[in-house]
Parts: C-alpha cells; structure tokens; sequence
C-alpha cells in the first residue's frame, strides 16, 4: 500500500487539488478545510525521461463511514487502524524486511508516503 498521489491542474491549490484527487481515486470526500500541508520532496528527473517534480505530502481528516473505493488507478484500498501503520514502521526499521512481503509494507523512510505515516502515527 501507498499514499494517494496524483498530479495539479493549472491554477489550483495544493488543498483543491487533494480533494479532487482523494475523490477521483477512491471516491471519498474530503472538506477543503480537513487538508494540512505535512511536507514535501524534490521527485522525478534523477531518471532518464522523467521531467523533475514536486511532490506534496498532506494529510486531511474524513468521515471514517465512508469506505475507500478501488478505482482504475488504484486496484485495492482500505482504512488502517495506527497499530498497523506502528507494527510497519518498526518493521522497515530491518533491513531487508521490504523483500519479505510479511505484513503491512510501507515505503522506505525517504518517502513521502512514509514521511505521511509515521507523521500521523506519531499525532495524538
């Protein structure tokens, strides 16, 4: 599993943007006003053909009724209770545990995806 990603379109705002995205890839509606700005990363054009980008890690609080929807773009997606996002952080902490596939398998920790996780596990 990752984060949602997905890209701006001209002239809007990173919270716009977020609720498109959210809403467009598993059909769950986010209030602008739910979305904090978390941090962000260079990406892309250290790759041959990839134009470089910027990628924004945000997160935003929604209505835990609504169930995420697979879409074309995203062929499983689910809710995650903190212990689980827990038990993968410690889990990528050893090395090499990414190419065991036992568990709940984040990101390494250069990613935004992970910066994400271990920010809101961290959050109350």
């Amino acid at each position: 599993f990752c984060a949602l990603a997905g890209f701006f379109v001209a002239g809007e705002r990173i919270e716009q943007a977020v609720v498109r995205e959210v809403s467009e890839e598993v059909s769950v509606d986010v209030e602008i006003s739910q979305v904090r700005y978390v941090t962000s990363d260079f990406w892309g054009g250290f790759r041959r053909n990839y134009s470089p980008e910027l990628m924004v890690g945000c997160v935003a609080t929604v209505d835990k009724m609504q169930s995420p929807q697979c879409s074309e773009e995203i062929a499983e997606a689910r809710w995650f209770h903190k212990d689980e996002i827990r038990e993968a952080l410690e889990r990528s902490k050893i090395p090499g545990s990414h190419l065991k596939g036992d568990g709940l398998m984040l990101p390494p920790p250069f990613a935004t995806a992970h910066q994400l996780a271990a920010r809101w596990c961290n959050e109350c």
